[in-house]
């Protein structure tokens, strides 16, 4: 008795021991899990949100998201009472009444798993769901469940219910992408979470178990009858009727689906401002840090510009041809739209509106003219468009260049060869005002693109990009005022709160005076000259066509005081479009048709306005032809702006000889007679014809004492044509 007595006394020593032993291991090993387990705090947790484009307006252009597509974070409060129910009787019966683990629940699980012979049940809780998805891994190892299991005891010691299922709702994955409650709503039933209805939430609740097998979009039938045993649970749990029960039963879902329409700008957002974003911020934070990124992007605004350039003419003969276009508020520098291209796709992410390097042709001439204006040359003087040949430094050879279709037209005053776009003139200007003044100029206005001191300056054959272009003309528009473009008003983080705040800058680039000499004759380019397919009625519109040679790039930009449109047309490897592609024919109708639509829509933000002119300005009726004061006898006549005291001085005497201005005795002033003449002589004789060139044919034939002996000789030989470039 004895010896069995020791020995059950020895034998219980070895078991306490063992036992000892074993809970000091187990402790150890339960507090190295413990010491993973990361650190939580409603503070502390940033749960994943998508970032959101939103347009001047704040409507939402692009939802972002990584790889878990995160709508907005919603509080308890604001989503349908449903769900909540819905969930806590499928997922979590008796959430309010464990701490994190339901042993009840395990052992049930374990009798049905044994029963069945297979894992049949599952014994999470909402709370350990959280832990699992919000912050630990998804790897299956036995050390996840033990953290996990830890995990969910903390989250009840520092959270409340209705925190935790807070939480649970706005991190739990639905499926189709979708994580949170609201990303599921938006993406299943097109509605915000607070609008759903029982059927729906039962559905909603039913895929959280097996989110692809339970989608209604891969397994309708499957889903349904998921969503009816989550209905059934629900009756079980006592939270809706009988009657609600069978009428959600008999429901039958109105699916959305995930929206793949593309977004507005599409060029613009993910060609620019995206990769601009990225860099800036990183991925993460732009793709799920819960920014929204407002733009200056007009959403009507921008699908006009988007339907009218798909519908030009020309792509119709040039399914190839590609462009873009540039909407612009002109007083704050807002790009109210940017079409980067005709077609966007994967293979075609190139935005031309910011990225295109194309000659402008004849859109850099008002640059020239501006300078000539703002150094005393009055747009009334006479220059020469005859046939001419330089000597070209870079290639040492000698340059002939042509007008538009090889048209010429004698003695003209500048304002009308600006209208009409003149080559010759613009050259001859260019060597007067200086090539190094002109590309200050160019600079000033906006212009980085590197610029070559050369005479063919004058015609664009340098590169710009449309975006560039914008920039000066709306310089132009604004009466000299540069106002810095901007894609960006501000960009707020998941709380609100301002990152970035853009205000736009402004600053005087050119005097009002010689800007509004220039809008004067840029008006006359869609009145009259080569944009007349430009013109609206009732509005002042400005604008300069640009055609480059073998007529592989056409432009035109159309302004008002407040309203800019730029488009371009070519290849994307430049090549020769079709003749006579200028840009007052490709180009001009479809900056008119923009204009057209967006005055309409928005008649108080983009009323009929008219160019400034300051005070120091006087307006004169002037003959086009021989640019003095217009007399009765003169045909052709049109008001011009001119510089305080530079104003012509005599009426015009080319169709009435005696037309001269008297004295204030009566008398004829001699003096400005004599001025006049020996400006003529000097711009008609000192440029001759070359001895090649037959004035009657424009062809090449030798012609022999074709030096001009008076300006009325000179007109009546000479044949005028139109021109639209």
């Amino acid at each position: 008795m004895n010896r069995i007595l020791k020995f059950l006394i020895r034998f219980g020593l070895l078991i306490v021991i063992i036992s000892i032993i074993a809970g000091s291991v187990g402790a150890g090993i339960l507090y190295a899990f413990y010491r993973q387990l990361p650190y939580i705090s409603l503070e502390s947790y940033r749960q994943s949100v998508n970032s959101r484009i939103v347009d001047e307006e704040g409507r939402l252009i692009l939802e972002l998201f990584k790889d878990e597509n995160r709508t907005r974070r919603v509080k308890l409060i604001e989503v349908s009472k449903y769900v909540t129910d819905a969930i806590i009787s499928i997922e979590d019966r008796r959430f309010y009444n464990h701490y994190g683990v339901d042993f009840v629940r395990i052992l049930k699980s374990l009798y049905v798993d044994i029963k069945e012979r297979r894992k049949a049940q599952g014994a999470s809780t909402i709370t350990q769901q959280l832990a699992r998805n919000a912050f630990l891994t998804l790897e299956k190892k036995w050390s996840r469940k033990i953290k996990e299991t830890m995990l969910a005891f903390k989250l009840e010691h520092q959270f409340t219910k209705q925190e935790i299922l807070e939480l649970y709702i706005n991190e739990v994955p639905f499926g189709e992408g979708s994580y949170g409650i609201e990303s599921a709503s938006q993406i299943f039933f097109g509605k915000s979470s607070s609008e759903l209805v029982l059927h729906e939430a039962a559905l909603l609740a039913g895929a959280i178990n097996a989110p692809t097998a339970y989608s209604p979009f891969r397994n309708y039938d499957r889903s349904i009858t998921r969503r009816n045993i989550v209905l059934r649970a629900m009756l079980d749990n006592k939270v809706i009727t009988e009657e609600q029960f069978n009428q959600a039963r008999e429901s039958v879902p109105e699916l959305v689906g995930r929206k793949r329409k593309l977004c507005a700008a599409p060029y613009y957002i993910y060609s620019s401002l995206l990769p601009e974003l990225r860099e800036k911020y990183g991925e993460s934070i732009v793709m799920s840090g819960g920014l929204t990124i407002q733009t200056t992007i007009n959403k009507d605004i921008q699908q006009i510009a988007e339907e009218e350039f798909a519908k030009a003419e020309i792509f119709e003969r040039h399914p190839e041809l590609n462009g873009a276009v540039i909407v612009l508020e002109v007083k704050t520098g807002k790009m109210l739209a940017i079409v980067g291209g005709k077609k966007f796709e994967e293979n075609d992410q190139y935005n031309r509106a910011f990225n295109a390097l194309r000659q402008p042709g004849s859109m850099i001439k008002p640059i020239i003219y501006l300078a000539a204006f703002d150094n005393g040359i009055p747009p009334n003087k006479i220059f020469s468009d005859v046939p001419r040949e330089y000597f070209d430094p870079w290639t040492q050879t000698i340059w002939q260049p042509k007008n538009y279709e090889g048209r010429y037209h004698g003695p003209v005053i500048l304002r009308m060869a600006l209208e009409n776009s003149y080559n010759i003139v613009a050259i001859e200007l260019l060597k007067e005002v200086g090539i190094r003044n002109v590309i200050e100029y160019a600079r000033k206005g906006g212009i980085n693109s590197r610029m070559r001191e050369t005479l063919s300056f004058a015609l664009g054959t340098y590169e710009a990009t449309p975006v560039e272009v914008a920039q000066v003309f709306s310089t132009f528009a604004n009466s000299g005022v540069k106002v810095d473009m901007s894609h960006i008003i501000k960009i707020t983080d998941h709380n609100g709160i301002d990152i970035e705040n853009n205000q736009y800058s402004a600053s005087r680039v050119f005097p009002a005076t010689s800007t509004a000499i220039l809008n004067d004759c840029l008006e006359g380019v869609v009145r009259s000259g080569s944009g007349t397919r430009g013109r609206i009625p009732g509005y002042t519109i400005a604008g300069k066509t640009g055609t480059t040679d073998e007529f592989s790039n056409a432009w035109f930009c159309g302004y008002t005081p407040n309203l800019l449109v730029v488009s371009y047309f070519g290849y994307d490897y430049p090549r020769h479009i079709e003749d006579h592609a200028s840009g007052g024919r490709i180009a001009a109708p479809v900056v008119k048709n923009i204009m057209e639509r967006i005055f309409k829509k928005f008649p108080e933000r983009f009323p009929p306005e008219k160019f400034i002119e300051p005070e120091n300005m006087v307006k004169v009726n002037i003959c086009r032809e021989s640019g003095l004061t217009a007399t009765d006898q003169c045909q052709f006549k049109i008001e011009q702006i001119f510089h305080a005291g530079t104003e012509p001085k005599m009426n015009c005497n080319f169709h009435d000889p005696f037309g001269f201005d008297m004295s204030e005795s009566g008398n004829l002033d001699m003096n400005q007679l004599k001025d006049f003449f020996t400006i003529q002589e000097k711009n008609t004789m000192l440029s001759p014809f070359p001895e090649s060139y037959n004035r009657n044919t424009n062809s090449e034939v030798p012609v022999k004492n074709q030096t001009p002996t008076s300006l009325d000789k000179l007109k009546n030989e000479l044949k005028f044509f139109e021109t639209t470039d």
